[in-house]
Formats: C-alpha cells, sequence, structure tokens
C-alpha cells in the first residue's frame, strides 16, 4: 500500500509493538485513525464499513471510498524548476 495512508501524525501509531496481530488490530480499533489521517467525520462511516483494517478491506467500496477522499483533500505539493 506504499506511503498513501502515512501521515507524520501517525507515528504515535505506528511505533507499538503488539503481542499478536488481533491486540494490534483492537489497538486500532480504539483509535481515532480518520483524524489521524486528516480525513473528514464524513469518512467515519466508510473507515466502519471495512471493520477499521485496511488490510481486510483491501479493494472493496469502503477502501476505495477512504482512498479517494485521503487522496483528493490532500494538499498538493509545490514544485520549483531548477
Amino acid at each position: 500500500m506504499g506511503k498513501i495512508w502515512y501521515e507524520n501524525a501517525c507515528n504515535a501509531h505506528l511505533n507499538n509493538w503488539f503481542a499478536s496481530y488481533e491486540e494490534a488490530k483492537q489497538y486500532l480499533a480504539d483509535k481515532n485513525v480518520v483524524a489521524v489521517l486528516g480525513l473528514t467525520d464524513q469518512c467515519a462511516g466508510y473507515w466502519h464499513s471495512i471493520k477499521n483494517n485496511l488490510v481486510d478491506g483491501y479493494g472493496t467500496d469502503g477502501w476505495h471510498a477512504l482512498v479517494w477522499q485521503l487522496i483528493s483533500h490532500r494538499p498538493i505539493p509545490e514544485f520549483t524548476s531548477s
């Protein structure tokens, strides 16, 4: 999935270690990942539709809606020519 889901604000959530995948899923389910990614509250429904799991939700309508919202709300970087 590359860097599309990475935001600097996610560092606090990505630097945790868990004994199991289930423990990690529960931790993330308890966090407001939608807000951390900078998405609107409108996206919370998409997040819940994939059961707070980007891996298991990959390719679903909810996942695609989140990707679209993420891409369309990111600031466009400025490019300068040398």
